[in-house]
């Protein structure tokens, strides 16, 4: 039995009593109400009033009480330095507490363990009685502020731990919490649907049936009810059609790429769809019938909207006469984790979310081992058999070694067989009863453990970053490049850097219950979408994953089902060969969205890249230019990578005439034209790349100046007409990049091959990457080749 929480030295303890039974710890320790309005509505502005009534036990000068929350339930921060604002932190005391004084404060990392957030009021003079009461008013608006924004997660049961420090004791040197009796959940709900989703698998076959995905997000990404209308009328309102990319990467029916609604024909959905139990998916029956690469489109009307309804353009689809005998599959090793750990839902509604709302084909649960017990192991055990079902959704058991970086830094363990012990890097709970199994909390440690036990391990950038000073390439074959923390490609030029030989991964690594499918909401608790991994197999089982991971048969994207492919002189990614020739590095790309670059490295270095040919000018005396910027805050976690790049961008001498932005996806971000000289932003980056194709007037003398806090330069229109302007602006990568735009008319296919005639003698490794008009990515795993003289 977990009788409390308790990370270590220096950090708070919970202890929840258990010997207690709900009366006599309302006698002992007091109890608290708790008013909000019900439901609550995703990142909406709310107040929450807490009410404590102090118990027999009081609470003296030093002593404390206090509220605190998942990590997930991004609220917003809170304050008590301004009534007028947002987020007011305000504490009432009865008119009997005379003589009595407190101090409120908020912290975003101050709570127990998991429940990281917290407000802790200190009594600093005077104590407080038994009956005593205190009201915490969490967004008080009576100073005219808009209140407390809500969470940007959907939860059916939000909830807040209540606890009281009633003389100030410490333990270990934090605060020693003592549990009230838990307050009602409250439901988060989602907001009305923002856009449509659709998800076609990578491969079928001609002639036969494919599922095609249609999912409804809110403005947070949260899913949420197809706006389908009465029943009876949904086949009438969502219409498909299927465009043939072509060998030009173009949909053939326009020569802009888009598609003209009117050619959509209706599914009938009585006859070709069902619709999920809560109303936030459909699943539509697609049978295509030639060969060809295809990109389907989904239209739902809806009369409420002003542009009357909703459209969603699914991922490119290769259609074969059969299948091939390597299929592409797409999941996420790294999803993130459940309430069993530091994030949100059960472990079965976190499969169910992969499988149904993201249409995942493979995904693991992947809580912090150190908040794992015994039991909790058990039940972790008991849904990855329950999920897993072959040739249709494969799940792994795992769980994320844990420690801190100096001791190794997190690492993803899946296991390919059931296990049922579990070896942690050490415990955040106290028990009446712990496992015997013996800890590892250390990277050497942990190596002579794992190092015979057949278990694949992911190194990545999480809470408590990998320290690749120790790697084990027996079991460590993957590294991941891209989470909802950031995108990480230094953490990868590190680890090749040292000649580790690593497949890439993507992922999740969530905590508001989304894999597969996230957003970084308030950009409080992560920074941007999640990665998905693709992997080629012969069948989807978890035997056959299991060994393509082994040979690193995989590759990564930020998030979008880009198809790649890519070998060096026909040995595929993740290969391992010797030659004495020169390496020909072949690839076969089709986006999601034109392609704008595709590099080819060897090791961390460019060789060869290809660019999409510049935008036309729109007009005489316009062109269209593109600014981006891009970095990371520092090496560490999401918190550690956010760097801010609130800015503007002024012309003098011209004039912006339109801006498309580029990399945006958090409702609070935004770019907006000002005035004709002016555009401003706000901007955070964790190694991704933010910014806006701008469509501009003015001659080659005309000036422009971008000023935000990493750096401040001044710029000629003719000095981006044709190469690339890029300013350094320190580290990690951090940098602003000025060129002229893509075209929009790019392909969305490619084939390159490239030779590499300057290849030196050792071992090298071949890969790419790729980067769609949009910014998305997408990184292949290396092929390592040994070049050696020839005999």
């Amino acid at each position: 039995m977990v009788i409390g929480h308790h990370r270590g030295p220096g950090f708070p303890t919970l202890l929840n009593l258990p010997e207690l039974d709900e009366r006599e710890r309302e006698r002992r320790l007091g109890r608290c109400s708790v008013e909000c309005a019900r439901p609550l509505h995703v990142g909406e502005f709310t107040t929450v009033s807490f009410t404590f009534e102090v118990g027999d036990s009081g609470v003296a000068t030093e002593g404390h009480l206090g509220i605190c929350w998942r990590w997930p339930y991004d609220w917003h921060d809170l304050q008590s330095h301004d009534a007028a604002g947002d987020g007011y932190l305000g504490v009432e005391l009865d008119a009997c507490t005379s003589g009595v004084r407190v101090a409120p404060r908020y912290d975003r990392m101050g709570g127990v363990e998991p429940w990281h957030h917290v407000v802790i009021v200190r009594v600093e003079a005077g104590s407080l009685a038994p009956g005593d009461r205190v009201r915490i008013v969490c967004g008080d608006r009576r100073g005219g502020g808009r209140g407390w924004r809500a969470p940007s997660c959907a939860s059916s049961a939000a909830g807040f731990v209540l606890m009281v420090d009633p003389d100030g004791t410490r333990v270990d040197g934090g605060i020693r919490w003592l549990r009230l009796a838990d307050p009602p959940t409250v439901p988060l709900v989602a907001g009305p649907a923002s856009r449509l989703v659709a998800i076609a698998p990578s491969q079928a076959v001609a002639e036969a049936p494919f599922e095609l995905l249609l999912r409804a997000e809110d403005r947070w990404g949260n899913p949420t009810r197809l706006p389908l209308g009465s029943a009876g009328a949904e086949g009438e309102r969502v219409r498909v059609a299927a465009f043939d990319l072509g060998s030009s990467g173009l949909a053939s029916e326009s020569t802009s790429g888009d598609v003209r609604p009117g050619q959509a024909q209706p599914v009938p959905l009585e006859a070709s769809a069902s619709i999920a139990e809560d109303g936030t998916s459909l699943s539509l029956a697609v049978t295509l019938a030639r060969k060809g690469t295809y990109s389907l489109r989904v239209q739902v009307r809806d009369p409420s909207r002003d542009d009357g309804g909703f459209v969603a353009q699914s991922n490119p689809v290769l259609v074969t006469e059969g299948m091939p005998m390597e299929r592409l599959f797409w999941g996420d090793l790294h999803a993130g984790q459940s309430a069993i750990g530091c994030g949100r839902g059960s472990v079965a509604e976190h499969y169910t979310y992969a499988r149904a709302s993201a249409a995942l084909q493979f995904a693991s649960e992947q809580s912090n081992d150190h908040y794992v017990t015994e039991e909790d192991w058990n039940q972790l055990r008991r849904a990855a058999e329950e999920f897993d079902d072959p040739g249709t959704f494969v799940t792994f058991l795992g769980c994320e070694w844990s420690p801190e970086t100096p001791e190794g830094g997190d690492r993803n363990v899946f296991y390919r067989r059931d296990e049922s012990r579990l070896r942690r890097s050490g415990r955040y709970f106290l028990e009446t009863d712990p496992d015997p199994e013996p800890d590892i909390p250390t990277a050497a440690e942990f190596h002579r453990a794992f190092r015979e036990e057949d278990v694949l391990v992911n190194i990545h950038v999480g809470g408590r970053m990998t320290n690749v000073a120790w790697h084990d390439g027996r079991i460590e074959r993957l590294a991941e490049i891209h989470s909802t923390h950031g995108t990480i490609e230094w953490f990868i030029a590190d680890v090749i850097e040292r000649g580790y030989r690593v497949g890439i991964t993507a992922g999740t690594d969530g905590v508001m219950g989304r894999p597969g499918a996230d957003q970084p909401g308030h950009g409080l608790i992560r920074n941007v979408p999640n990665g998905l991994t693709a992997v080629y197999a012969p069948e989807l089982t978890r035997s056959a994953l299991w060994q393509a991971f082994q040979q690193r048969r995989c590759y990564a994207t930020s998030g979008e089902r880009i198809v790649l492919a890519m070998d060096v002189d026909g040995h595929a990614m993740g290969s391992e060969y010797e030659t004495g020739g020169h390496p020909t590095v072949t690839l076969q790309v089709t986006g999601t969205a034109p392609l704008a670059e595709v590099d080819v490295l060897r090791g961390t270095v460019p060789i060869h890249r290809w660019r999409a040919s510049h935008a036309p000018a729109p007009a005489p005396g316009e062109r269209c230019i593109q600014v981006l910027w891009s970095g990371t805050g520092a090496r560490g976690s999401a918190q550690a990578q956010r760097l801010s790049w609130n800015g503007t961008l002024r012309i003098d001498g011209g004039a912006f005439l339109e801006t498309h932005p580029l990399g945006y996806f958090a409702p609070d971000g935004g770019l907006r034209l000002e005035d004709a000289t002016t555009i401003s932003w706000l901007s955070t980056t964790a190694g991704n790349e933010v910014g806006a194709i701008i469509r501009c007037h003015g001659g080659a003398d005309a000036r422009l100046r971008f000023s935000s806090a990493p750096c401040e330069f001044t710029f000629r229109l003719g000095e981006v007409e044709t190469e690339p302007f890029v300013v350094e602006a320190g580290p990690v990568d951090r940098r602003v990049t000025i060129a002229p735009a893509p075209s929009a008319a790019a392909p969305r296919s490619l084939t390159l091959t490239y030779t590499d005639s300057d290849a030196p003698l050792g071992d090298l490794a071949y890969w790419v990457r790729v980067v769609q008009r949009d910014r998305a990515k997408a990184w292949s795993s290396p092929v390592y080749v040994s070049r050696r003289e020839d005999e």
